[in-house]
């Protein structure tokens, strides 16, 4: 919630918003949102000293950020009701995808 709050303060309170375009707050607000979904309390160079799973299906790049919004991506695609992105046209959902990844 920390992150988001801040992200909200960043655009609305200190005045960020005309640097973006709408597509941008969206995709920003919701990277905000799942930055730490499914984390397992661990950092990025503990999973890629233990060259587990994740660090391997990530390359040892970003290893956490990348899982965060493949999970929430993820859930986006296999769950309707939490589509949020439904309403997009496929040129629009590409953007935001593109930027929270």
């Amino acid at each position: 919630a920390d992150v988001t709050q801040t992200v909200h303060a960043l655009i609305w309170s200190l005045g960020f918003r005309p640097y973006f375009e709408h597509l941008s707050v969206l995709a920003l607000v919701l990277s905000a949102i799942v930055h730490d979904v499914g984390h397992d309390g661990r950092n990025n160079t503990f999973h890629m000293n233990l060259q587990d799973d994740l660090a391997l299906t990530y390359n040892d790049r970003s290893v956490l950020e990348n899982y965060h919004a493949s999970v929430a991506l993820k859930l986006v695609a296999v769950e309707p009701e939490a589509n949020i992105l439904d309403c997009l046209q496929r040129d629009q959902f590409v953007q935001v995808r593109r930027e929270i990844i």
